[in-house]
């Protein structure tokens, strides 16, 4: 939440462009505390599937990426102070409750689904037929 409160202060920071340049600055300073949380709780959740999860997590971030641009430029189509302030109110609130639903449902524990039984998955043929006929072993 800490980054939104600062975007909200630089909205009201008027005409004070220096003001405005240090409040992102901290905002986006304070978004590594977001990334140490959410970023590396993929390892702690699924160290076998961290990569499967993060897929989905940022498939997931990358949807507001292209709905944000939309949504801004129907907020702000005049450009004025009061529209972007109602923009980064916005932030503030998404920031809040998704903040707040993180840590009401966050776990650092390693899921039941990590473990994988290697009697559910089949076994794998460990040779491959060459061009010449041969067969080759190999680790899988």
């Amino acid at each position: 939440m800490g980054p939104a409160v600062f975007i909200v202060g630089a909205s009201y920071s008027g005409c004070d462009r220096y003001l405005a340049v240090a409040l992102f600055t901290i905002a986006m300073g304070l978004m590594g505390t977001v990334y140490c949380g959410m970023k590396v709780n993929a390892l702690d959740l699924s160290p076998n599937f961290a990569g499967t999860l993060m897929a989905i997590v940022n498939g997931i971030g990358a949807v507001s990426g292209i709905i944000t641009p939309y949504l801004i430029g129907a907020l702000t189509a005049n450009h004025t102070l009061e529209q972007w302030q109602l923009v980064f109110w916005i932030t503030l609130g998404v920031f809040t409750v998704t903040n707040i639903i993180y840590v009401i449902f966050a776990s650092g524990e390693t899921q039941w689904w990590n473990n994988v039984d290697k009697s559910e998955t089949g076994t794998v043929d460990n040779t491959i037929d060459t061009a010449l006929g041969k067969t080759v072993m190999h680790n899988v």
